[in-house]
């Protein structure tokens, strides 16, 4: 057992992992998901742990993307990869800011008009048409397959 602060015992205390059910709202729709929390053994308040609190929100965060169909952090870093762009030259290739594919991978969720848009350039051709008139702009180290 892992010992943590408890707010009510005013002392480090033995606790307790209980996997329960918890609503979670993401972008105003509840979802529940089974999710890990922590409580002190001694009284039984619910204590803060940041790591399952962040494990329950990804799991919120994917089932939420799987219900509205968008890409996975995964998904979209592959995207990113295969045309070998970083980050920040991938965000501002889509007109982004410049941090916003950073967080994408990361987990955060991206809204439906950047999901599409990823989802548009999977395709090189949809990349090359994105690109056509502004060729100077292109990043550096940009890989557009041939073809398709």
């Amino acid at each position: 057992m892992k010992k943590m602060y408890c707010p009510n015992c005013e002392s480090f205390v033995e606790t307790v992992e209980e996997t329960v059910s918890q609503t979670i709202p993401v972008r105003g729709e509840d979802i529940t998901v089974s999710g890990t929390v922590v409580r002190c053994a001694r009284c039984q308040e619910e204590l803060v742990s940041e790591e399952h609190d962040s494990a329950t929100l990804e799991m919120a965060y994917a089932l939420y993307r799987e219900r509205h169909g968008l890409l996975t952090p995964q998904e979209i870093r592959s995207i990113r990869e295969g045309y070998g762009l970083s980050q920040r030259s991938m965000a501002r290739l889509l007109g982004f800011g410049d941090v916003t594919i950073h967080r994408y991978e990361n987990g955060a969720l991206q809204d439906a008009a950047h999901d599409r848009l990823l989802r548009l350039i999977r395709e090189p051709a949809n990349l090359r048409t994105l690109l056509e008139g502004a060729a100077d702009s292109a990043p550096s180290g940009l890989r557009v397959p041939s073809g398709s």
